[in-house]
């Protein structure tokens, strides 16, 4: 992926040559991740307007986009595993403190779970999402510190959240 310039270039994983290029229907794509066959590219849209941010959905045979799940502003990282998608939102110029979770059969947006602010980094083990929080940056008035939250997949709940301490404290 290719941020900032909207397009995926895709290499052969072995000889690492271009074997193609994704140009078109993407908007500030971010990361990527892999299920059912296809690719899931996380988009900011356009930095000024909250509501445009999507997941773009690629056949992975012929390098076009398919289709595009409506998110919440900011999706960043993703991760695939369980039978899902789970993406995580910084919220660009906003605060978020959402993971979104998108069913990758249908191809569309299934649930939000609440963790700390600002999530970054998601990892899975053992039937538990661990989504890493930085916390709210020092220019607001309301920093905060991060936090790690652990999330059952067979719920989507948050069972365990570990607040880190404020530097400030």
């Amino acid at each position: 992926v290719m941020n900032a310039s909207n397009s995926i270039v895709v290499v052969n994983r072995n000889t690492f040559e271009s074997v193609g290029t994704i140009d078109s229907e993407l908007s500030n794509p971010r990361y990527i991740t892999f299920s059912e066959g296809k690719a899931f590219v996380s988009n900011w849209g356009d930095l000024s307007n909250p509501d445009d941010d999507f997941i773009a959905v690629i056949n992975a045979d012929n390098f076009t986009v398919e289709s595009t799940i409506d998110v919440a502003e900011g999706p960043e990282k993703l991760i695939s595993g369980n039978g899902k998608i789970y993406v995580a939102h910084t919220g660009v110029y906003n605060i978020s403190d959402k993971v979104s979770v998108i069913d990758p059969v249908k191809n569309e947006f299934d649930t939000e779970i609440t963790v700390g602010a600002v999530p970054n980094s998601l990892v899975l083990h053992n039937n538990y999402l661990w989504v890493l929080s930085g916390g709210k940056p020092s220019y607001l008035d309301d920093e905060s510190a991060g936090s790690l939250s652990k999330i059952d997949l067979g719920t989507n709940q948050v069972v365990k959240e570990i607040p880190f301490s404020n530097p400030t404290d």
